[in-house]
């Protein structure tokens, strides 16, 4: 196994160091410049949050574990490690599905969007992707467990798996990927399955939530979104796929080529971290030069980037009219 011991150390190490930093990036420059400030980039926080979490705890844990004979971290650590596994991608994918529903309905529905898709109604469905994927994921606290295996030398232990009986196994590998993937990913492409005829039956979007639709801008941010799903779903698919086929032994795991595959499809997940703010820079001009001022104002300082902000071409333009709904909230904008 040592051939794969490269492989994995190199990409464990870029998405440390390439996700920590996008990710940042990503939250900075929405809390920092206004002009970011909109409904879609919340949900990119969201997702950036999530991915910081994979960044920052997951990936490191689990690299040193396949470097290490054992699993030295206890038994806390063990739970929590597949607990935010899976929390990031329950948390993303819910992400990735509220984004779909809220493009396909102001697209379908512009005037009933005008009123309802509010930042502050952004805010409260974040809240309630995070506290709803908090407690789909609690299973995996029962089930993940560290086991001692005595030898006639040393102990050792390790962080498997440790379901009382087969079935309760069994149903949470059909539960995770079907309940908490695949069905989303379905209403994804149905939304934006219909989101986009509506944007090819007609010539022109109408103006709503008091925007001004210029040129192809809404195609443009919907081509970035589902950039964003489309590298999602390529990079989780495979080791759930895998993960079903070993638990119903439609695959030994114990070959070297199902542990290689194992391996490699795990380190799509870690890629899939940091591909995102990569995304979002080369088909948002917003985020790209948002990315651009950050990096500025930390090396060069805010002056000079101030003053370069100032020599900059202008952003694209999306107007809004500034007017808040009925209840008071501030009305939706996209960036």
């Amino acid at each position: 196994m040592l051939e794969y011991s490269v492989p994995v150390l190199t990409v464990a190490t870029l998405t440390v160091l390439l996700g920590t930093t996008g990710n940042v990036l990503v939250i900075f420059s929405v809390c920092r410049y206004r002009r970011l400030r909109s409904s879609i980039s919340y949900y990119l926080v969201s997702l950036a949050t999530a991915d910081l979490f994979l960044c920052c705890v997951f990936t490191p844990l689990k690299t040193a574990e396949y470097f290490l004979p054992e699993w030295p971290f206890g038994a806390v650590m063990c739970k929590a490690v597949a607990y935010i596994h899976l929390l990031v991608m329950s948390s993303s994918v819910l992400t990735l599905t509220a984004i779909a529903y809220e493009r396909n309905y102001i697209i379908v529905y512009p005037m009933k969007a005008k009123s309802e898709c509010t930042m502050s109604r952004t805010r409260r469905v974040i809240a309630m992707i995070w506290i709803t994927s908090l407690i789909l994921c609690a299973p995996v606290l029962y089930g993940q467990q560290l086991n001692r295996y005595e030898w006639p030398v040393y102990t050792a232990y390790h962080c498997q798996k440790g379901w009382p009986r087969r079935i309760y196994s069994r149903i949470y590998a059909i539960y995770v990927p079907i309940f908490l993937f695949f069905i989303p990913v379905i209403v994804m492409v149905a939304a934006y399955g219909r989101a986009s005829f509506e944007l090819w039956a007609s010539e022109e979007v109408s103006t709503c939530c008091g925007l001004i639709r210029e040129h192809n801008l809404l195609p443009q941010v919907m081509k970035m979104l589902l950039m964003v799903v489309f590298l999602y779903t390529m990079c989780w698919t495979p080791i759930l796929l895998l993960n079903m086929l070993i638990e119903f032994s439609a695959v030994n795991k114990h070959t070297e080529q199902v542990w290689a595959l194992e391996t490699t499809f795990e380190l799509l997940v870690y890629i899939n971290s940091c591909v995102n703010p990569i995304c979002y820079a080369f088909m948002s001009r917003h985020f790209r030069d948002g990315f651009r001022k950050a990096c500025l104002s930390c090396f060069c300082g805010r002056r000079l980037a101030a003053k370069l902000q100032l020599q900059g071409r202008p952003h694209l333009k999306f107007q809004h009219s500034g007017a808040t709904s009925s209840t008071g909230s501030e009305t939706f904008h996209s960036f």
